[in-house]
């Protein structure tokens, strides 16, 4: 009987064994079978959306460089001569820092009030420009001294990402969550229009 027992259970494991690596052999061809159909979708003339087809970017990592561990990045941009500008957040922590690219080195550090959680920084004009989340509210500063040069509202209801269309500096793109790009004037900031962004014609959030 004990050896009856032990057979049945030594099938049991044994069948168990052969559909957990059935599963995983499903698994595997499924998510390359979703991989190879992501790829034709970009490559196929008949992309849905506004019809242009899309380019599929890679990359490889060049370098490396040290950094502060406890800051928050929510904004960077890189100025010249290795000079990084970075938008730290959460609420009591936030500040607009100016940091060395090759040390991590921060040169100088401005903090922002307490119920100001910092995110998206662009540079317009010689002025960052950085906004809030959760809020409206932008804030300005002159790059050269980190002195405020005031405050500006987007009249979104979260700020995110934002940063310059391009070297003309006629817009600010901005997003806020959603699934658009939104394109301000620089002077001030309200929302000229809006792109939406999908994928495979499901528009994109965050």
């Amino acid at each position: 009987m004990r050896s009856r027992n032990l057979s049945m259970i030594s099938a049991a494991v044994f069948l168990i064994n052969f559909l957990v690596l059935l599963s995983l052999a499903n698994f595997n061809d499924i998510s390359e079978a979703k991989t190879q159909k992501r790829k034709l979708l970009l490559s196929s003339e008949n992309t849905r959306g506004s019809g242009v087809q899309p380019s599929l970017y890679t990359y490889s990592v060049r370098n490396a460089f040290p950094h502060d561990p406890d800051s928050f990045t929510q904004g960077l941009l890189y100025y010249k001569d290795d000079i990084l500008y970075e938008s730290a957040g959460l609420y009591g922590r936030s500040t607009l820092r100016e940091v060395d690219l090759t040390t991590g080195r921060v040169i100088r550090s401005r903090p922002l009030a307490r119920m100001d959680f910092a995110e998206g920084l662009a540079l317009h004009d010689d002025r960052l420009i950085q906004l809030t989340w959760r809020s409206p509210k932008g804030l300005l500063y002159d790059r050269r001294t980190f002195e405020p040069l005031g405050e500006f509202n987007t009249g979104l209801a979260d700020g995110w990402g934002v940063t310059n269309e391009d070297q003309s500096g006629k817009e600010l793109v901005a997003t806020d969550s959603g699934s658009s790009l939104l394109f301000l004037d620089p002077t001030t900031f309200k929302v000229k229009r809006e792109v939406q962004v999908h994928d495979e014609g499901t528009p994109i959030n965050w």
